[in-house]
């Protein structure tokens, strides 16, 4: 058993308070003891160890000012070693080890947070230096404030800043707080006592990676202190904190290959496969079942080889801290050393939380941290199904119970459906009048080339779960010369055999929960099916659809766009925005019927598309290529990671299948041209066109003037369902009344109907302008959509690109069918720079954020102008009849300048306020533009054209325009630098950094004044970096060290510019060097826990970059070479036999 506690003693100064503290720790049999408030001086220090020195080694932060200091016992147990090189503030509130237990290396932490909440914000700002280690993590003392409500008595609510900067640390760094996960010895939860008041201060968190069994959490009152003593037991063991479940099959870990030997063995086995003369599909299983268990071996291999090496190093620090002991000080640079290749050799498991916790690196310099692993196990407690409901109502909540219930609906769902009446059938089929033409259907319908191979597999996404096989497209990728006209052999053979192998025809179902009641117990129906399919069967499907999507233009009309070649979702919000404005300005009684067919891609009925597939014609090969697609496959479910048993799957199109989007959509075209050419349904009639269906894949929308219409359209949805597997659900259909109608029932034929559309394709296209309610959610759901990244180490450009790519485009789509107002767009820029200053205040003037990286600025997306384009390229490109009668005849009174208006005028016109906007957008661009440019322009350059225009250059680059350097900030983001030094470097740039004169215009207090604290002149940026002392010093190291003749300015600083001759890691050794500057300087006037000078922090900032280009070969990088020769003494050696074993 381990125990550690935590405990504020009031003193330590006393012999008597020394001494109960001692009996209190022997008789809790406690092994690692965090204290505070100890009040020991540097001069009582030898005393204090030297009294506890037979039981516990101690490690102290004296006492200073306000801070009562702090100390980290470690009980002397052979299971415990302690490496010397500890670590403390100045200030008497950190003192932290680093321990190995139980072949672990820990680092214990106890901290003395300060009582005012500012002081408090600020110390856990900075403890996150501390906290960060790839080593596993005790983190313990007196925070003096609590998480929640609960544990404080009174309870109520208080506003502490300080609390969230700690959450944020916390989650970083994934730790969590032991009272959640142990067993509590008695149901005492407070650890401070005063007055009638109490509160839980004192708390122990630890890593989640921590494997343990029987642990128990207890708080026990100490006569000789206001605070309890809180303590945490646990046994080695199983980990508590083990991730509910695993995948269930195997994948080929992609790092492989980027391994030689591993290539090496696999080029080997597909040369021999090549030269083999009949290699066909039966000779491709094989060689997937090779390469599997060669690549299951080899890494198994590997992970017992880097096993090895951690017992090895973890060994070596063992027998050198023993060394160091006896012989204090002689080994402690090689105990550095060590251990610095342990840590690295830890943080290499952080890569595998990346990806399985489906989270995207916004760049390739983003390093993978302990803040994934918490994505990793969120994820999989949002895909953890803890119960469930049949279709009786009855509920589930066991393992096994829960597979049934899936693996029962789905045998049901993908069962052959009875024979249809073939008559009816082949009526539904006559609506398909037009065939593929014989020009396509003749270059479509040859024989599969490897050209068409070679841009599949290159077209492949990456990072995409694989099939039952576990070969991902990386492999692919890898191997793609080897293996091209390997699989040109396979598809032949397949088409032969007219059957595919056993892996292509069998998948791995994935469930993704759709939004449901958090309230309600979900139902199969809340799970969306996911497909996992083979990449060799998802190669095959992508050259059979970038076939067929050729021809099916001209069998699929204008009202369906899913999956359609130039076809845009845009479309039908247009087309359906104007239907509602037309009901309303006309006062004409117009009506929408949105139908939901229940899991409409699991019933397509096999048959059924065949049949299509011949009636229109797509020719012999294409046809028998999608039919033996189809013929004998099944499937498996993946529930909470175990694999259910075997379903044959005679219905439904693979959802994740590249065939599938364009089988779905021709499946579904009979019903749309059979309600299309329905006499009985007038829909929508315009002077050109008549509007009567939309459809987006299974989002299907009927209108329809007369009631009598909506009858006629279920008897023909009725027959489309008879014939084609589908089914109607009406309780989930809903209806919309728009426009002048005598009566609207609120409800019909058990259907839901309202006076207003909602929601179409996720937009609410409501008769009057958006409310303020409608955009306010939208702003919560884009704040929301950032959270996760608020506390990703990624810098201040790339939180730019964030917010272009995060939240932008969910507000961008709502915003290209509705109106849009000023307000929304001033809110959603202040959440953008919010986010990208990672602060409340913004640093510099907002406009520069718009502004590109070549002028200076962070390319942040500017809403209001990409609003405009919208609105113009529109008016601009739009040919459809629906559109342009819109522009003549709800949009003339807007728009007359530019169309010519019909004689029908709306009579009403609050809906039609879209129109206003793109007349305004019109003739913003006509002030700045000739139409002969706003004809031809492309929607990009059009956008930097007129954000140029719009905002003025940046401050900070005033009389500073060097030509040769504008494009700092682009070559700043692909230097081979941390993204630390990257974010600082932007913050230099842009002259953001908060020296004293930049606090003062921002009107902070100052009451040390605006000198320098080094040399007593006036704080500027300049000074910071040239006329100090401290840098003048530091820049003639510099052209010592690196024997270069370097004369820095200004303006050579902000632009990192030194000539053509200086290259990529000349630039790269200055930003790390102003970067060192800067964390020196801020390290000492902050009071950090730990002070370093500027060289030291230096030669930090060199080794991670060293580290980073160590792949590159040193014959070909030869600058890289010099560098780490120049700066040696920061590169650890590695060599085999280290020097401390020969002293030894």
């Amino acid at each position: 058993m381990t125990v550690i506690g935590t405990l504020n003693v009031v003193s330590l100064v006393a012999s008597m308070r020394k001494q109960w503290l001692l009996d209190l720790l022997l008789e809790k049999r406690i092994d690692l003891a965090c204290v505070q408030e100890t009040k020991i001086e540097t001069r009582e220090q030898e005393s204090t160890r030297e009294f506890f020195k037979r039981h516990y080694q101690v490690f102290v932060s004296h006492s200073s000012g306000k801070s009562g200091g702090c100390a980290v016992f470690v009980r002397r147990k052979h299971f415990l070693r302690v490496c010397p090189d500890i670590g403390h503030d100045d200030c008497g509130r950190i003192s932290y080890v680093d321990c190995i237990l139980a072949n672990t290396l820990i680092r214990v932490i106890c901290l003395y947070a300060p009582n005012n909440m500012s002081e408090r914000k600020s110390f856990f700002e900075l403890i996150n230096s501390v906290v960060d280690t790839p080593a596993k993590v005790i983190l313990a003392g007196d925070f003096n404030c609590v998480e929640s409500s609960e544990d404080r008595f009174p309870r109520r609510a208080q506003a502490d800043n300080s609390v969230k900067v700690l959450r944020s640390v916390l989650k970083e760094n994934n730790l969590i707080d032991v009272i959640e996960l142990a067993r509590p010895n008695n149901t005492q939860r407070y650890t401070h006592w005063q007055g009638d008041s109490s509160a839980r201060l004192d708390r122990i968190y630890i890593s989640d990676e921590f494997e343990f069994k029987d642990a128990r959490y207890d708080v026990s009152p100490v006569p000789f202190s206001d605070h309890g003593l809180v303590t945490f037991e646990w046994r080695a063991g199983t980990s508590h904190l083990s991730t509910p479940h695993t995948s269930g099959h195997w994948k080929l870990n992609e790092s492989l290959m980027e391994d030689d030997e591993f290539s090496t063995i696999i080029k080997e086995k597909l040369r021999l496969a090549a030269e083999n003369s009949v290699f066909d599909a039966v000779s491709w299983e094989i060689l997937k079942a090779e390469v599997k268990s060669e690549a299951m071996s080899y890494g198994e291999r590997k992970a017992r080889e880097k096993n090895l090496k951690k017992k090895e190093l973890l060994h070596n620090l063992k027998t050198l801290i023993a060394a160091d002991d006896s012989s204090p000080g002689n080994f402690r640079e090689d105990i550095k050393a060590i251990k610095c290749e342990l840590l690295t050799l830890m943080k290499e498991r952080y890569m595998g939380a990346v990806v399985r916790s489906r989270e995207k690196l916004v760049e390739r310099d983003e390093q993978p941290s302990k803040l994934f692993q918490f994505f990793e196990k969120q994820r999989i407690k949002c895909n953890t199904i803890r119960q469930i409901r049949d279709e009786n109502g009855q509920s589930f909540s066991t393992q096994e119970e829960i597979a049934d219930v899936f693996y029962e609906e789905y045998v049901r769902t993908f069962q052959k459906k009875d024979a249809c009446d073939g008559r009816l059938a082949e009526n539904m089929l006559q609506q398909l009048q037009n065939e593929v033409s014989e020009e396509i259907r003749e270059r479509t319908n040859t024989e599969i080339v490897e050209s068409e191979i070679r841009w599949a597999i290159r077209k492949m996404p990456s990072n995409k779960s694989p099939g039952p096989d576990g070969i991902g497209s990386a492999f692919y990728k890898k191997f793609l010369d080897q293996l091209t006209p390997l699989l040109q052999k396979v598809f032949k053979d397949i088409f032969k055999r007219k059957l595919l192998p056993p892996t292509m025809r069998q998948s791995l179902v994935v469930l993704i929960p759709k939004p449901h009641s958090g309230n309600d117990i979900p139902s199969v129906s809340n799970f969306r099916p996911i497909s996992l399919l083979c990449t060799d069967y998802k190669v095959l499907t992508r050259i059979l659809a970038r076939r067929l999507e050729r021809g099916i233009a001209e069998v699929v009309g204008d009202h369906q766009t899913y999956a359609i070649k130039s076809r845009s979702i845009t479309h039908n919000l247009h087309a359906m925005r104007t239907v509602c404005e037309a009901a309303e300005a006309f006062n004409t009684p117009l009506a929408v019927l949105q139908i939901d067919l229940s899991r409409a891609f699991d019933r397509v009925d096999h048959e059924f598309l065949f049949r299509i597939l011949k009636r229109i014609n797509v020719g012999d090969v294409l046809s028998d290529w999608v039919r033996l697609c189809y013929t004998d496959i099944s499937t498996k479910i993946l529930v909470n990671g175990k694999k259910t048993g075997k379903i044959s799957v005679q219905s439904s199109v693979r959802q994740g299948c590249p065939l599938s989007p364009l089988l779905f959509a021709l499946y579904l075209e009979p019903l749309c041209k059979a309600i299309k050419t329905d006499e009985g349904i007038r829909g929508l009639q315009l002077p050109t066109k008549e509007l009567k269906i939309l459809a987006f894949a299974d989002d299907v929308s009927i209108i329809f003037s007369e009631e009598k219409e909506l009858l006629r359209a279920l008897d023909i949805i009725r027959e489309f369902c008879a014939v084609s597997g589908a089914r109607l659900n009406l309780a989930k259909s809903t209806g919309t009344w728009l426009g002048n109608w005598v009566c609207k029932p609120s409800s019909v034929l058990g259907m839901k109907w309202s006076s207003s559309l909602e929601k179409y394709l996720g937009v609410p296209l409501t008769l009057t302008p958006p409310s303020h309610e409608t955009w306010s959610v939208k702003l919560q759901k884009m704040r929301a959509s950032l959270l996760p990244w608020r506390t990703r180490q990624i810098h201040l450009i790339q939180r730019s690109f964030v917010c272009n790519t995060v939240p932008f485009p969910s507000l961008m789509y709502a915003a290209q069918a509705i109106p849009i107002d000023a307000s929304t767009v001033s809110k959603a820029h202040r959440l953008f720079a919010t986010f990208v200053w990672q602060s409340p205040m913004e640093k510099t003037r907002r406009t520069n954020l718009f502004l590109s990286l070549q002028a200076g600025g962070f390319a942040l997306v500017h809403v209001a102008l990409k609003v405009k384009i919208s609105r113009f390229l529109l008016f601009r490109d739009s040919s459809d009849a629906i559109t342009r009668w819109s522009f003549q005849s709800l949009g003339s009174a807007h728009l007359s300048q530019w169309v010519v208006g019909t004689s029908e005028q709306p009579k009403a016109a609050k809906c039609l306020r879209f129109y206003k906007e793109i007349a305004e957008a019109i003739k913003f661009f006509e002030l700045r533009y000739s139409w002969e440019y706003l004809q031809q322009v492309k929607k990009k350059k059009l956008y930097w054209d007129t954000v140029s225009s719009m905002f003025p250059a940046p401050l900070y680059r005033n009389g500073l325009e060097s030509s040769a350097g504008k494009d700092v900030l682009r070559r700043v983001r692909s230097l081979p630098v941390s993204p630390k030094t990257k974010n600082f470097f932007i913050r230099f740039h842009t002259e953001t950094l908060p020296v004293k004169t930049w606090l003062e215009n921002k009107g902070f207090y100052l009451p040390i004044g605006t000198n320098c604290s080094f040399c007593g002149e006036r704080e500027t940026l300049l000074h910071v970096f040239l006329d100090c002392k401290g840098a003048f010093c530091f820049w003639a190291d510099f052209r010592y060290i690196f024997q270069c003749n370097f004369e820095p300015s200004w303006e050579s600083l902000k632009f990192l510019y030194f000539g053509e001759e200086r290259g990529v890691e000349f630039e790269s050794l200055v930003a790390m060097a102003l970067h060192a500057l800067w964390l020196c300087r801020t390290l000492h006037v902050e009071a950090a826990p730990v002070r370093k000078t500027a060289w030291q922090l230096f030669r930090e900032r060199a080794e991670w970059t060293l580290s980073a280009v160590s792949t590159v070969p040193d014959d070909v990088n030869h600058a890289w070479l010099q560098i780490k020769q120049q700066i040696k003494k920061s590169v650890v050696a590695r060599n085999a036999q280290p020097p401390w074993k020969e002293r030894l």
